[in-house]
């Protein structure tokens, strides 16, 4: 399925960082690490570019056209900073609110193309 991808500038995970950092690839599928795919969380993107870029407003990085592979429905809940060990998000993603708009999850991604970059 076709998605949006949000990366910082070096490829790696724009929400989290620490265990649960994943670094993208282009053409090529990652996962997420076992620690956490195993309690259900695995990679996320956007279902549109509209919503990606809402939710990076001020930042810098690298929105990606891109593909997911499996895609897991429905969102588990969403994680706190201290189950992720560290985010780097929005307050309401820190205090374990919901997830963004459009936010879709899958067992794997691969980025595509660049779309746009801060």
């Amino acid at each position: 399925m076709i998605c949006y991808k949000v990366t910082y500038l070096n490829n790696e995970s724009f929400i989290v960082n620490g265990t649960a950092e994943i670094t993208y690839k282009l053409n090529e599928y990652v996962k997420g690490p076992a620690l956490h795919t195993e309690r259900g969380y695995h990679p996320t993107a956007f279902e549109t570019l509209k919503q990606a870029k809402t939710f990076v407003q001020g930042r810098r990085w690298i929105i990606w056209k891109a593909k997911g592979k499996k895609r897991i429905t429905p969102l588990p809940k969403m994680l706190t900073f201290w189950m992720v060990g560290s985010v780097q998000a929005p307050a309401p993603l820190m205090r374990g609110g919901t997830w963004p708009k459009g936010t879709l999850m899958f067992e794997s991604i691969k980025l595509l193309e660049k779309v746009v970059k801060k």
